[in-house]
């Protein structure tokens, strides 16, 4: 996203952002079409070498608008919820393409992934393209972050008599702590005890080192552990078709010191090669350095006071984690002008919407985020998203009204038992 400044104006291309603000008010997210397709691209041509399906990690960016055009553009989707598995039938992606993981699935969940039938905007007689959701077939792949998981599947999958193919989710040491996945040793265990499920194929491994993966050289570390696991797999005459590292890649258009797409590819092609002159099939799973490329937070400042690293300025929306550790802060009018109008953020607290910025700032000063786009949706839930697309404007998501959040709560329902 091309972010100048002219005559005292932030712009983005040819868009004044201060008109933009008069339009639709604040906060909201701007994201940049081209610059988002251009970033998709960019890690397609970087892995073409491995053959590797590109998987948009839906989580950075759940919306309809922006996922239909990069499915357009070949991109596969990775979906933590049954309500983004909707929205990847919505926008038009092969459900074979679409990797469903995360915990919390739900017997509902599994059965709406296996069987179109099941799915809830299906039941609420909704119909994409005039077409119902008959033969969407199941998800090319669950990621399995448990034996239980797994045992559940397999069982809701024999009771539709559906089968389907998973990726046992590998917790490595490398891994950023968190509940997902197994260990390798629970890993081969689960080939071992599940290998002739009837309903269910064992088909690869998946790892996701999540912020830990920054670093080239911890996604090789983490490539070469993956491969070391499927190794042991194929000793004991176990078959694989795809192996996944996973995300938690850097923006180097949006941070400078984050390494490049082509740099990942180069630090784990030597790993990986081999497996896939074995026809194994590599997947990857890049979502906020997509986002993070083409999307821009702008919000207002509350109040703002002297602290430590500068300032303290409370706002009404700040950058979402990871974004909000590196967001550099623009202000969007710098008229008059002001000391220090580009900053780095010192810190910031998502509880009280504050973020601590080294320049001037004042109430109703207006701030831009480069960046702020990813995970904006789960940290400030009541954003307008727009969507810039060949010089025009679209609202893709309106703003959440204080009426809109409160209106379920007018009435009481009667539970009838």
């Amino acid at each position: 996203m091309d972010l100048v400044e002219r005559d005292g104006f932030l712009h983005v291309g040819s868009l004044r952002l201060a008109d933009l603000v008069d339009r639709v008010g604040t906060p909201f997210v701007l994201y940049d079409a081209d610059a988002i397709i251009e970033r998709f691209y960019r890690f397609v041509e970087a892995f073409a070498s491995l053959r590797a399906m590109i998987c948009f990690g839906v989580d950075a960016c759940p919306n309809a608008h922006i996922m239909r055009r990069l499915v357009k553009r070949g991109a596969a989707l990775r979906v933590r919820s049954a309500t983004d598995l909707e929205r990847a039938w919505i926008c038009g992606a092969p459900i074979s393409r679409v990797i469903y993981s995360g915990l919390g699935k739900t017997d509902m969940d599994i059965r709406a992934a296996l069987d179109g039938l099941y799915s809830p905007l299906f039941q609420a007689g909704r119909l994409v393209d005039g077409k119902p959701p008959y033969y969407r077939g199941p998800v090319g792949y669950f990621s399995i972050e448990s034996g239980a998981e797994l045992e559940q599947i397999a069982r809701i999958a024999g009771g539709v008599r559906i089968a389907c193919r998973a990726l046992i989710h590998v917790c490595l040491d490398c891994c950023q702590q968190s509940p997902l996945g197994v260990s390798p040793a629970e890993a081969i265990d689960l080939f071992e005890r599940f290998g002739n499920e009837p309903r269910v194929r064992l088909a690869g491994l998946r790892i996701h080192l999540g912020a830990l993966g920054f670093s080239p050289d911890a996604m090789r570390a983490g490539a070469q552990r993956l491969c070391e696991i499927a190794q042991a797999l194929l000793d004991r005459g176990v078959s694989l078709e795809a192996l996944d590292i996973g995300g938690g890649f850097g923006c180097d258009l949006f941070d400078p010191a984050a390494p490049s797409p082509e740099t990942y590819a180069r630090a784990v092609e030597p790993v990986l090669s081999p497996w896939v002159e074995r026809g194994l099939k590599i997947i990857a799973e890049p979502g906020w350095s997509i986002i993070g490329a083409g999307s821009l937070l702008v919000t207002r400042v509350l109040s703002s006071r002297a602290c430590e690293h500068g300032r303290l300025a409370a706002a009404e929306a700040v950058p979402g984690e990871p974004t909000a550790a590196l967001a550099p802060a623009r202000l969007l009018t710098p008229t008059p002008p002001r000391p220090g109008g580009i900053s780095t953020v010192a810190g910031v607290d998502h509880s009280s919407r504050c973020v601590q910025v080294p320049i001037t700032c004042q109430p109703s000063d207006l701030l831009a985020f480069p960046g702020g786009g990813a995970y904006a949706r789960r940290d400030n839930p009541a954003c307008a998203e727009i969507l810039l697309e060949q010089s025009r404007v679209f609202v893709i998501r309106p703003r959440t009204t204080p009426l809109e959040a409160i209106e379920p709560e007018l009435e009481s329902h009667e539970v009838l038992l």
